[in-house]
């Protein structure tokens, strides 16, 4: 299962997003993932997408966010 984390409003296919430390350190430190690791970004509003990491630290992630997994999903059903 794809690790999912949340990530504060607006999000948008091509931003570029700063996870929130605390989400930051629950991906480096607590799940262990790694730059290239599959993850999902959700906004609590309805979107989600699967990005891809510019920038990987133990105190910092910063993603393009490149997939809308959230209508990628609802078009499969």
């Amino acid at each position: 299962m794809t690790p999912r984390l949340f990530c504060p409003p607006p999000l948008a296919a091509g931003a570029e997003t700063t996870l929130p430390s605390a989400a930051a350190h629950h991906a480096t430190r607590v799940l262990r993932l790694k730059r290239g690791d599959a993850v999902t970004l959700f906004d609590g509003e309805g979107a989600s997408f699967r990005p891809r990491s510019r920038a990987w630290t133990r105190y910092a992630v910063i993603a393009r966010l490149w997939a809308d997994a959230s209508r990628s999903s609802a078009s499969r059903r």
